[in-house]
């Protein structure tokens, strides 16, 4: 289940699957802030994502259309990467759980340098939607050696050499 509602000058969204939701709400305009909740079932999970929605219908929220493929998705901090705060494209392409996992060290995220490069890219697509994600990945390599860099041959000798291109595999995954 999707559902997108507004009022005025604020948008909530709720994504729900299986039993995990996420909700993103936040000024119209903006990323916003992201919170995923798991629950022990399927059934318990819908029971507790109607809450929230009766509650903002209350409020005056109305429910209006919404381009979940237009969204910016950021995760929740305290969660980490999540189908629930992917884009859809990124779930209908690696929808395995190795594209999100956090503790696999061979996976996007999952090891320091990709955890590290996702959460700035996140930081940094708040305050300009129009990242170049590949000019970004430099960026943060050439602060993180201190050292000039324009691509990967400018790095491939170095000692950090395989932390670098784990910051230019989560700027992909990220930008997808």
């Amino acid at each position: 289940m999707k559902k997108s509602f507004q009022h005025i000058t604020k948008y909530w969204n709720i994504i729900v699957i299986g039993d995990e939701f996420a909700v993103n709400y936040g000024k119209i305009g903006t990323i916003g802030k992201v919170q995923v909740k798991s629950f022990e079932s399927d059934s318990e999970c819908m029971k507790e994502a109607e809450k929230p929605i009766r509650q903002k219908l209350r409020k005056g929220y109305v429910e209006s259309p919404f381009d979940w493929n237009k969204h910016m998705y950021v995760d929740d901090p305290e969660v980490g990467p999540s189908f629930l705060t992917s884009h859809p494209k990124y779930q209908e392409c690696f929808n395995d759980e190795f594209y999100v996992d956090c503790t696999e060290e061979y996976a996007p995220f999952g090891n320091d340098a990709g955890a590290d490069a996702l959460a700035m890219y996140e930081e940094v697509l708040r305050k300009d939607r129009d990242l170049c994600y590949l000019s970004y990945a430099y960026a943060l390599i050439e602060s993180w050696i201190d050292r000039d860099v324009s691509g990967p041959e400018d790095w491939s000798t170095y000692e950090y050499a395989y932390t670098c291109d784990q910051v230019i595999v989560a700027g992909a995954f990220a930008s997808i």
